[in-house]
């Protein structure tokens, strides 16, 4: 076996998922994916963000948004995946999730409008 970090996701179904194994450093890690709250690019490398540390991952960002189950995240920016239910604000292009401000690209509004609008009351988000 190669150096190569992989990833290895629970066989179940989308809404059953709840967690994932990543490889970071010489350790595997079991990570519930409700506590991700997001995922940023770095050349070859993906950052995972919980709330108490963050883990380093050889993997392209393209790879974890195919695992990653749909109904619980999306990719906003070709750096950035985030945990849908942990937007703490929205306004003009960016995202706050805790103290982090994350940028939103058009290539990735729409979808992220139509998302917010399934669940909005008070009309469109201000993307």
């Amino acid at each position: 076996m190669g150096t190569r970090n992989t990833i290895r996701q629970n066989p179940l179904a989308d809404n059953e998922q709840d967690y994932i194994f990543i490889k970071s450093d010489a350790k595997t890690y079991k990570i519930t994916l409700s506590d991700i709250d997001y995922l940023e690019a770095y050349s070859e490398y993906v950052f995972i963000h919980r709330s108490a540390d963050r883990l380093m991952s050889l993997m392209q960002l393209g790879k974890m948004e195919e695992i990653l189950p749909a109904s619980q995240f999306i990719r906003v920016h070709r750096s950035f995946i985030i945990q849908f239910s942990k937007i703490e604000a929205i306004q003009d292009n960016s995202i706050w999730i805790g103290k982090k401000e994350i940028p939103v690209s058009r290539t990735y509004r729409d979808a992220l409008t139509e998302r917010v609008q399934q669940r909005n009351l008070s009309g469109k988000p201000d993307l």
